[in-house]
């Protein structure tokens, strides 16, 4: 069963912050990829989206990278942390989100935190994606072909 319906023309809001360039090239590739699929993409920075950009997007991409020590501590970058802090409306009605990240050595628990954020204000979370930042492609052709299957035909 799909989880978004086939005819929908899906509006994808990508709402990242990339401090060394790794996680915006992953945006890049996701944008021209998804477009090329006929989706509108609208991409915003983390501290610069507004519960009016949430409100218009059927998806919602959140993507950051990995900040922390080697074995302990990672979580999202101070952009990506701050909006889910604060940046979020208290009731997100269901609205679908999925996580990615691009790191050097381990993701840990980044993107549970992202999760945890959008469950907590009502969100659908629907998956994590991370990858390392060496392969990024590959990061974002399964992202892409994520949203394809959301979609697709039972």
């Amino acid at each position: 069963m799909s989880v978004i319906p086939e005819d929908q023309n899906l509006e994808i809001l990508i709402v990242f912050t990339s401090e060394s360039g790794n996680t915006k090239k992953v945006v890049n590739m996701l944008q021209k990829e998804l477009e090329l699929k006929k989706y509108s993409v609208t991409v915003k920075n983390a501290l610069t989206t507004t519960e009016e950009h949430l409100h218009d997007a059927d998806l919602v991409l959140i993507g950051t990278p990995v900040h922390g020590y080697i074995l302990f501590g990672q979580k999202p970058a101070d952009a990506v942390r701050k909006m889910l802090d604060t940046g979020l409306p208290k009731d997100l009605h269901q609205k679908r989100f999925i996580g990615f990240a691009t790191y050097l050595f381990f993701p840990a628990a980044t993107l549970n935190r992202v999760k945890n954020a959008i469950i907590s204000r009502n969100g659908k979370y629907l998956s994590s994606f991370s990858n390392r930042r060496s392969k990024k492609e590959a990061l974002a052709k399964e992202i892409t072909e994520y949203i394809i299957h959301l979609q697709a035909p039972s």
